[in-house]
């Protein structure tokens, strides 16, 4: 069974007296474990994909499916209780919250998704940092950590409640290059030896040139959808 299915879903957007046609009838299929790029210029239509399989949107037409969970079916309150126990997210600006430390951004997420034991919380946050490399630099505030290791923050948020599913909006977008093939070594790494799925939009060939499978948008429509020995 895969992990989420897209079928013949299509996005559209109210622009005054204009239909924006964001996806049009829309087939995937992404299975547990995949490193999946969708990658296509702007207004391609990755964005889009990628809110409605984190569940921060719903489609005009067709079917989401989590595992094998119809989430139109879900209430927002169940919707809300799906992305924060299922889904980890990763953005390009790190969306980390400023008056908390490292750990504390960690644990938070464990919070939304439910744990109620607070050593559990701190043990599971450490661990997740320390995976990152992180270890020393627990208390730091974001604003005492460069831009990388904010990503790492970041990442071990993501992967703290070991999710179904990540889900990582131009990753490595502010990020020099330098830094941004760590941060996709260590994604690579976590993929491999956890099984962790990852789906990335992006249109940084770098990002692409990682991927196993690449997943090519224009104007709303998939181009080709190619999985890389």
């Amino acid at each position: 069974m895969p992990l989420c299915q897209l079928q013949n879903v299509s996005k559209h957007y109210p622009m005054g007296d204009h239909v924006v046609k964001a996806l049009r009838n829309v087939n995937i299929e992404i299975e547990s474990g995949e490193f999946t790029v969708f990658a296509g210029p702007s207004g391609s239509g990755k964005s889009t994909l990628l809110n409605l399989v984190g569940l921060l949107d719903a489609p005009t037409d067709g079917l989401v499916l989590l595992n094998d969970t119809d989430t139109a079916q879900l209430s927002e309150s169940e919707r809300g209780d799906t992305r924060a126990a299922q889904i980890g997210f990763i953005f390009q600006s790190f969306n980390l919250i400023p008056v908390l430390s490292a750990i504390e951004n960690v644990e938070l997420a464990l919070r939304l998704s439910g744990e109620k034991d607070p050593k559990k919380r701190l043990e599971l946050s450490r661990s997740a940092l320390e995976q990152v490399g992180l270890g020393e630099y627990i208390h730091r505030l974001p604003r005492q950590l460069s831009g990388g290791q904010q990503q790492r923050v970041a990442i071990a948020r993501a992967l703290v409640k070991k999710p179904a599913l990540v889900i990582a909006d131009e990753p490595t977008a502010n990020l020099d290059s330098e830094t941004g093939n760590q941060i996709l070594e260590l994604m690579q790494r976590l993929n491999q030896e956890q099984q962790v799925t990852f789906i990335f939009s992006t249109h940084d060939p770098n990002v692409v040139s990682r991927a196993k499978r690449v997943i090519r948008l224009q104007d709303g429509n998939i181009l080709t959808d190619e999985r890389i020995p």
